[in-house]
């Protein structure tokens, strides 16, 4: 059953299920499938021979399918996955066995868990991974020129170890226009603005060839990357461009970069299917459907198992079987055509470029901490867009509650109180550049302020002998 099939009418039409009958099954599978993860012997959880596991897989299986086709077009109402009677967060931290439960849960139906607890969640696990990744070096100082910034980044830091992008072992310093080194230190704005304005440009289709767009203006791998510039170096530029993506995650960085759904689903390692293509190409996505609900010979319609592609003004013929330019799509064969079809647009017209970029993604953010997350969920992560979140939702209270103080000034400083009275003041458009102006970008951090790397600094500058 396709997407469209599945929501055309009240009743599934390959099934005796209505969609009012499908949610009252996906809560007896969620409240089953949760207790029999409670109720387990946590030392047969690695027994895939275990009827009970093997049970506990297919529901969790079944679920998960349910909750991607609900991710894709919502058809249930915003709590039925969710089971707000479980503390994950207390059980994470509880003793061996409950702890393991929780993390069993998060692995196979996260979405058990509220998004927010498992931004937590994943807040934490970076907060630890720092602790014991932290290096005692000063770091390395890279000069940036503003010019050639991309080229630069790429040069100087793309062939770099990760580990030193990843934990904070690089120290920006700008080249201006002129060819002057800019005045400043870098405690960590630098390093801020850089990654930003590296995946703003390596990103950006009218600055650089490694992206185009799909009808929806939304970002995905070009997959005519290779035969611009010399040969290979786009796969390393994809590799770099994932690194900074997953350290822009990593540290709660938000930038403005709409991502194709399909593509969002790629970076979270998983596969993409035929329900996927409408987010690529709605167009191609109608017509393959038409095909599929055909009532007359498909013959007809003159279809081989062949695709023609238009490579800078040279079509190229790609077979999607061998010899497919000589296989005739008929009545028989139509569902493995248009799956074939869906999987050369999704997934192999791009496989090298998004392979690279997956591998440079997963180098900064584990895999296993993306299974936390669906696609929609990575693009809020990414771009700070929350679903039901005001665009100019700024808490100034928790941005205070986060903000540390230095050179003398502490919360009670008279100018500490006085500026936080006028901060109130301000606007939702005055905050918005407020936060601009601290953080470079209008959005506050998904995670709250208390995630910022490093954190809001309020630090009194001497002036002419005297502190202020």
């Amino acid at each position: 059953t396709d997407d469209e099939e599945f929501y055309k009418t009240d009743s599934i039409s390959t099934s005796a299920f209505k969609l009012s009958e499908v949610l009252e099954i996906i809560k007896v599978l969620k409240s089953l499938a949760l207790q029999l993860f409670w109720e387990e012997d946590i030392t047969l959880s690695k027994n895939t021979h275990s009827p009970m596991i093997h049970l506990r897989n297919r529901l969790s299986h079944l679920l998960t399918q349910l909750y991607q086709r609900d991710s894709r077009q919502n058809f249930t109402p915003q709590d039925i996955w969710v089971e707000k009677r479980i503390d994950f967060v207390q059980l994470l931290a509880s003793n061996e066995e409950d702890s393991k439960r929780a993390q069993m849960v998060l692995q196979q139906i996260p979405w058990a868990c509220p998004f927010d607890v498992r931004l937590k969640i994943f807040g934490t696990w970076v907060k630890n991974d720092r602790a014991n990744n932290r290096r005692g070096e000063k770091g390395l100082y890279v000069k940036i020129r503003r010019t050639m910034l991309l080229e630069d980044a790429f040069t100087l830091v793309g062939r770099m170890e990760p580990s030193l992008l990843k934990y904070d072992m690089l120290k920006i310093q700008f080249v201006n226009n002129a060819g002057v080194v800019e005045m400043g230190i870098d405690l960590g704005g630098l390093f801020k603005e850089f990654l930003t304005l590296v995946i703003d440009e390596g990103f950006n289709p009218n600055r650089s060839a490694l992206f185009t767009t799909t009808p929806n203006h939304l970002l995905y791998p070009n997959p005519l990357s290779n035969l611009i510039g010399t040969v290979g170096v786009d796969i390393a530029l994809f590799e770099f461009l994932g690194r900074c993506l997953g350290k822009a995650v990593f540290d709660g960085v938000i930038v403005d970069i709409g991502l194709a759904p399909f593509f969002l689903v790629r970076l979270l390692g998983r596969q993409t299917f035929f329900d996927d293509l409408i987010t690529l190409d709605a167009d191609l996505h109608k017509n393959l459907l038409f095909i599929k609900r055909y009532n007359g010979d498909v013959t007809d319609l003159g279809l081989y198992f062949s695709i023609d592609e238009d490579e800078t003004g040279k079509v190229v013929t790609v077979d999607l079987v061998p010899n497919g330019r000589d296989v005739a799509v008929t009545n028989d064969n139509k569902i493995q055509y248009i799956h074939l079809v869906a999987d050369y647009w999704l997934n192999r017209r791009t496989a090298k470029q998004t392979k690279a970029i997956m591998k440079g993604f997963h180098e900064i953010i584990p895999i296993d901490w993306l299974r936390l997350f669906s696609a929609s969920e990575l693009s809020m992560m990414i771009t700070g867009r929350r679903l039901g979140a005001e665009e100019d939702d700024i808490d100034i209270d928790d941005m205070q509650k986060h903000t540390h103080y230095a050179n003398g000034y502490t919360q009670l400083s008279k100018t500490v109180r006085d500026f936080w009275k006028v901060i109130k003041r301000f606007t939702p458009a005055e905050r918005k550049k407020f936060v601009k102006f601290v953080t470079g970008h209008p959005r506050p951090p998904l995670f709250g302020f208390g995630a910022l790397n490093p954190p809001l600094t309020i630090s009194c500058v001497e002036k002419g002998g005297q502190q202020g």
